[in-house]
């Protein structure tokens, strides 16, 4: 993960297992999005990926929050407090 910078150090943070388990939750969530709409069955899981995406990026501001990451943006958005990094890596 060194070529992610620090941005990418909340893996160190949680073990091979959930970040794999992460990762593959993401990967059925955009199956989820993507799928019923194209086969058009079961609309109802659209919404239902969109929730779990938005508990899984309410988890990542979450994990973020708690790395202090917020400081990492601040310092590249001129001092300015900012939850938005203009620089991801440095």
């Amino acid at each position: 993960m060194a070529a992610a910078g620090s941005s990418g150090r909340w893996v160190d943070d949680f073990s091979a297992g959930v970040v794999k388990a992460i990762g593959a939750v993401e990967v059925l969530a955009a199956a989820g999005l993507l799928l019923p709409a194209v086969l058009g069955i079961a609309p109802v899981l659209v919404s239902l990926a969109a929730l779990g995406l938005v508990m899984l990026m309410l988890g990542t501001a979450v994990t973020r929050f708690r790395r202090h990451d917020r400081a990492h943006c601040q310092a590249h958005n001129g001092g300015e407090p900012s939850l938005r990094c203009s620089h991801p890596s440095t």
